[in-house]
């Protein structure tokens, strides 16, 4: 899990710290006069160095005559913050105390992040990986389980049946509900904080005519709501999910930790027949609850109105039968509609800069981050009358209420070249900043930890 390991604190004599990395990135180091950590003029020294996988960077400094401060940063070659550490240097007895100087409440403490599916690229997956990583980064030692997960050494995740031996009374367990997750038991009976993130479950009517298997599957997730009422804290995406939950005291806190960062990275280049003519972009899974049939109905209204406005439909099936559904009725509108389908955040960074606007006519979400990475890059958004996008979007988007395609097409073109004007565009971009401020992670921390 960790992306630096401290392999090496001195004993006696000099300071002296070995930083492993475990993945590629750059260390950055700044050396403080503790009473003073944190402000730039205070900087007595500074090293930055670049680290391959089992690289070791090792630092040493004689003995101090006052109390200093080591702050050791470590970003990935993405450029995402992935570990941080303060060391307080300044003789404890026999040994240098490696210790935050503000005594942070995550020292030494750990933490248990349990969800049914840990994939890379899915929303609950990326955010239970990016809960550790922020809690790693604030001293605490972390675990992984989940029944299903990527192939990932370095992560370290762990079958949850594995919690029984690992978890003890002064730790904190926190739950991604997002699915049926036969754990659920398990975790309700160990000992510890326990904490429940409700991601929202998609009704099952939405599955029911493509994959009644799957839709028996949500039914008994919907059954298991109820029971988070027997966790500590729940926590939630949206007050739109919230309010499916039963009990009162819910805090909402949103899937996302630090959104811009996942677009520190070189863009790729857009196939030419991608790119040749101005396009609608709609992100996400082809699954029956995103309405991508409807935006199919919808697109084949804007395609006679505008015949060199075409649509791309960038994620992966998610239902076999829905998506072949939705090939079809895509091959009926050959030279307008592209779908893509998996595509990594290189491609995607290029979708979002070249698009005129995102659209999505989906039925049911429990936050939407399509939508707020849109709102980051100044997009224009043609949303769906769907609660969860709406809180999100607030007055920042055009709502395509109801199935009346030609209108609905003509709204979407009359609206584009108003929003694609600065003032709509400004008042995006203050959207994003005010729920990307909400994404640092001091509220989720707090909420894990308890704090007040």
């Amino acid at each position: 899990m960790f992306a630096i390991t401290t392999t090496e604190l001195s004993r006696a004599g000099p300071f002296t710290a070995a930083l492993t990395a475990h993945g590629g990135g750059t260390l950055r180091v700044r050396l403080f006069l503790a009473e003073r950590f944190g402000q730039d003029d205070a900087v007595l020294d500074r090293w930055e160095t670049r680290l391959a996988a089992g690289q070791t960077f090792r630092l040493s400094l004689d003995e101090p005559g006052r109390p200093l401060a080591l702050r050791a940063e470590f970003t990935g070659d993405d450029g995402e913050p992935l570990w941080a550490r303060t060391f307080r240097v300044e003789r404890g007895g026999e040994d240098w105390r490696d210790t935050p100087p503000d005594g942070g409440p995550w020292r030494g403490r750990r933490l248990h992040v349990v969800a049914r599916d840990i994939w890379r690229g899915d929303a609950v997956g990326n955010f239970a990986l990016d809960m550790a990583r922020l809690a790693a980064a604030h001293g605490a030692r972390v675990r992984l389980y989940a029944e299903n997960h990527h192939p990932d050494p370095g992560a370290a995740i762990t079958h949850p049946e594995d919690l029984p031996r690992a978890v003890g009374a002064d730790d904190v367990v926190v739950f991604h509900a997002s699915t049926f997750d036969p754990s659920l038991d398990l975790v309700l009976g160990l000992t510890g904080r326990k904490v429940a993130y409700f991601h929202n479950i998609t009704p099952a009517e939405f599955f029911r005519p493509f994959d009644p298997a799957t839709a028996r599957r949500i039914e008994q997730a919907h059954a298991q709501i109820p029971r988070l009422a027997g966790f500590d804290a729940v926590l939630a995406n949206s007050t739109t999910t919230a309010r499916l939950l039963p009990q009162a005291a819910v805090t909402v806190i949103p899937p996302v930790l630090y959104p811009g960062q996942r677009w520190a990275i070189e863009p790729a280049p857009l196939p030419k027949e991608w790119r040749d003519a101005p396009y609608l972009l709609s992100v996400g899974r082809i699954a029956p609850h995103k309405g991508i049939l409807d935006l199919m109905s919808l697109f084949g209204a804007v395609s006679e109105r505008d015949p060199s406005l075409r649509l791309i439909v960038a994620g992966t099936p998610a239902c076999a039968a829905y998506h072949h559904e939705v090939s079809q009725a895509a091959a009926r509108l050959p030279g307008r509609v592209i779908l893509t389908g998996a595509v990594d955040d290189a491609l995607l960074l290029s979708l979002y800069r070249h698009a005129a606007g995102l659209i999505s006519l989906s039925g049911h979400e429990g936050f939407g981050i399509p939508v707020l990475e849109a709102l980051g890059f100044g997009l224009p958004l043609f949303l769906s009358a769907d609660p969860a996008m709406g809180e999100l979007a607030e007055d920042a988007a055009v709502i395509l209420a109801g199935c009346d395609w030609p209108v609905l097409a003509d709204t979407v073109l009359a609206a584009l070249p108003g929003q694609s004007g600065e003032g709509a565009r400004r008042r995006r971009r203050e959207r994003y900043a005010q729920l990307a401020g909400r994404c640092d992670g001091r509220d989720l921390l707090a909420a894990l930890w308890g704090d007040p």
